[in-house]
């Protein structure tokens, strides 16, 4: 079972609250490129996780099964949030399409990096945003599996892009003589649990990693 999940991206208006200009008890204006962006994003990311959650913790009784038959594996946890001047975001953008998901490996894995050089190109069309892209590689017939997310958010704020993004998931392989075992699930609602799985989990570091509480 090989798929790509096409990117989900979330596009965010920021509007200015002129009610607030002069009021004590106006809200203090984020200040780190971590809490720029998190202000910008954090409440389309907590609605996805949300609506991710019950399959998420579904996945996550499975995997550690699953994982139990396995006889070797990688993590990934990649992290970066970083401030681009305007002029130099383009060239920033391709380094970061270049250095995704670079521990892996396949078609798979090129295929999702294009799908995350697509939405890069959107980007710079929106004010703030947040996305994700999953690669789920899972055989029935044992051997090695992967199941790996990449979510980004950005906001722009004057003359910069505060971007952030995380790598999370991991490839193992089960032991010599165990299948891959999807309970009562299809392999279409495996595939669509485990991609809900992971994008949880990606959603939700991303989150930790901007200072959410």
């Amino acid at each position: 079972l090989l798929q790509v999940k096409a990117p989900h991206v979330t596009r965010t208006i920021l509007k200015g609250n002129m009610g607030n200009m002069g009021c004590s008890n106006a809200e203090p204006q984020p200040t780190s490129k971590e809490e720029i962006v998190l202000h910008a994003t954090k409440s389309a990311l907590n609605q996805s996780t949300k609506a991710l959650k019950s399959d998420h913790d579904e996945v996550e009784k499975w995997l550690n099964e699953m994982l139990a038959n396995s006889t070797r594996g990688c993590s990934l946890s990649e992290k970066t949030c970083d401030t681009i001047e305007y002029d130099q975001w383009e060239e920033y953008a391709e380094a970061v399409q270049e250095s995704a998901m670079s521990s892996m490996t396949g078609a798979e894995v090129q295929k999702a990096k294009g799908k995350i050089a697509e939405t890069f190109k959107a980007m710079s069309h929106m004010v703030a945003a947040s996305g994700n892209v999953a690669v789920i590689e899972l055989n029935k017939e044992g051997g090695e599996q992967v199941i790996a997310g990449y979510a980004f958010a950005f906001a722009r704020d004057n003359d910069n892009v505060q971007f952030a993004s995380v790598e999370t998931g991991g490839v193992w392989k089960m032991q010599a003589g165990y299948q891959l075992q999807s309970k009562e699930w299809s392999d279409t609602q495996l595939q669509e649990k485990v991609r809900n799985y992971i994008t949880y989990n990606a959603f939700t570091e991303l989150l930790q990693q901007l200072g959410s509480s």
